[in-house]
C-alpha cells in the first residue's frame, strides 16, 4: 500500500513539474513573439515619424513666420542677436 501511495505521490509531482514547465514554455513563447516584433515595431514607428516630419516642419515654419520679431534698442531682432553671438 505505500508503495502505491508512493507512486502516486511520484506521478503528482511529475505532473505538477510538466505543468511548471508546459507554463515556462508558453511565458517564453510569448515573449520571445514580442522580441522578434520589436524590430518591425521599431521600423513602423520610424516611418510614422518620417511621415509626419514634413508636415511638422511646414508647422514650425508657420508658426516662426507668424511670430512678430521682437525688437532691441539697436533695431536688430534677438534672435539675430543671439544667432550672430553663438556663430
Amino acid at each position: 500500500m505505500a508503495e502505491a501511495l508512493g507512486v502516486v505521490a511520484s506521478s503528482v509531482a511529475v505532473v505538477q513539474v510538466a505543468m511548471v514547465i508546459g507554463k515556462s514554455v508558453m511565458a517564453l513563447r510569448e515573449v520571445w513573439k514580442e522580441v522578434k516584433d520589436v524590430p518591425n515595431t521599431t521600423d513602423d514607428l520610424v516611418q510614422q515619424v518620417e511621415a509626419i516630419n514634413p508636415m511638422l516642419a511646414m508647422v514650425e515654419q508657420n508658426v516662426t513666420q507668424s511670430l512678430p520679431s521682437p525688437r532691441c534698442g539697436h533695431g536688430e531682432s534677438r534672435v539675430g542677436l543671439r544667432s550672430q553671438g553663438e556663430g
